[in-house]
C-alpha cells in the first residue's frame, strides 16, 4: 500500500513539473512575440549615448524612420516626448503606415530646426541614418520615399559598424594610452580616426596594418593618406591649431564619402 502511494505521489509530481514547464514555454513564446511587435528599444552606444523610442514593426519603412534616438528625446524632454507618443491623429500619416510615429512627425511636431537636428545627429551618427534634407522638407513624401529603401540604409549601417569596429580595435591596441586620457569609454562619433591617430601617435605603417586587417567588401574604402597630410609636417606656425572639420567630417574624408548624412 505504501509502495503504491509513493508511486502515485511521484507520478503526480512529474505531471505537475511537466505542466509547469509547458506553461513557462508558452509564456516565453508569448513574451518574445509581444516584444517583437511593440518593442521600445534602448541601447547604450560606445560613447554613452542611447537610442530609445516607441516602434512597431513597419512593412514600408526602415526602422530608422520610426525609432527616435535618445539624443532627440533628451533634446525634447522625456515628459513632452512621451505625451506626444500618446496623441492620436496629430501626425501626417502615410497609407499603410498608420499608427506608427516617425522621426519626421516628431521633428515637425516639436518644430526642431536644421541646426538642432545636425547637432543631435552628430551624437547618433553611428547608430542611425538621417536624411536631413528629407526630414526638413515640408513634403512628407520625400522622407517616406527615402526610408522605404531599407536595403540601402542597411548597407550604410553595415559600413558605419565597420568604422566603429576599426575604432574599437585601435582602442584595444592602445588600451593603456587611451584609458589614461578617456577612461574606459570607447571611441564614438565624437572621436574621428584622425583624432585617434594624432592622440595616440599611431604610425602610418601601424595604421595601414590595422586598416587592412579590418576592411572587407562591406566596409568603407578607407584612405589612410588623409590621416598623414604632408602639409602638417611643413606647418611651422607653432599654434597647434586643429582642423576646422567636425569629427564626422574628418571620418567622412577617411571613409571616402561625400554626403556624411546618408552615406
Amino acid at each position: 500500500m505504501k509502495k503504491t502511494s509513493i508511486i502515485l505521489l511521484l507520478t503526480f509530481i512529474m505531471c505537475l513539473a511537466t505542466l509547469t514547464a509547458c506553461n513557462k514555454t508558452d509564456t516565453g513564446n508569448n513574451s518574445i512575440q509581444t516584444e517583437s511587435d511593440t518593442s521600445v528599444p534602448s541601447a547604450e552606444t560606445a560613447d554613452g549615448t542611447h537610442t530609445t523610442g516607441e516602434y512597431r514593426s513597419c512593412n514600408l519603412h526602415h526602422q530608422d524612420y520610426h525609432i527616435i534616438p535618445g539624443a532627440l528625446i533628451d533634446h525634447i524632454g522625456e515628459e513632452r516626448f512621451y505625451e506626444w507618443t500618446e496623441l492620436d491623429g496629430a501626425d501626417q500619416t502615410i497609407e499603410g503606415c498608420e499608427g506608427n510615429k516617425t522621426v519626421y512627425n516628431c521633428i515637425k511636431y516639436f518644430n526642431i530646426g536644421r541646426d538642432e537636428l545636425e547637432e543631435i545627429y552628430s551624437e547618433e551618427w553611428n547608430t542611425t541614418v538621417w536624411n536631413i534634407d528629407a526630414l526638413c522638407s515640408e513634403d512628407v513624401s520625400v522622407s517616406d520615399e527615402f526610408y522605404r529603401n531599407s536595403e540601402y540604409i542597411d548597407s550604410v549601417h553595415e559600413k558605419r559598424s565597420g568604422l566603429d569596429l576599426l575604432k574599437h580595435k585601435i582602442f584595444e591596441t592602445y588600451y593603456s594610452e587611451w584609458t589614461a586620457i578617456h577612461g574606459n569609454f570607447v571611441p564614438g562619433p565624437k572621436h574621428s580616426v584622425k583624432y585617434l591617430v594624432e592622440l595616440l601617435d599611431i604610425s602610418r605603417e601601424e595604421m595601414e596594418d590595422l586598416t587592412k586587417a579590418w576592411s572587407s567588401a562591406t566596409t568603407y574604402s578607407y584612405n589612410v593618406d588623409v590621416l598623414y597630410p604632408v602639409a602638417q609636417q611643413e606647418d611651422t606656425s607653432g599654434n597647434g591649431e586643429s582642423s576646422a572639420l567636425t569629427p564626422i567630417e574628418e571620418d567622412a574624408l577617411f571613409c571616402g564619402i561625400d554626403d556624411w548624412y546618408i552615406e
